[in-house]
């Protein structure tokens, strides 16, 4: 049976809106790493009130800001 508190993919016309807990699943981390993120700005967020989301396209490319390329071996 598929995890509820990770988001499924969704069509490109859709913007997927993920909270802090669903964020944490899908990134693996703790949701006060989450929150501690957004109070240093390292993560783009969306305030909707007082609520934070997260749009799935910004994480996916905070995931691809983040890549470390290894060393090449010859």
């Amino acid at each position: 049976m598929a995890n509820p508190s990770i988001p499924r993919p969704i069509a490109a016309s859709q913007t997927a809106l993920l909270n802090v807990d669903q964020a944490a699943a899908f990134l693996n981390l703790s949701p006060n790493t989450i929150r501690k993120y957004v109070l240093q700005r390292l993560i783009p967020f969306v305030k909707i009130g007082a609520a934070v989301r997260f749009e799935q396209s910004a994480i996916d490319q905070f995931i691809a800001s983040h890549r470390v390329e290894g060393a090449k071996w010859q």
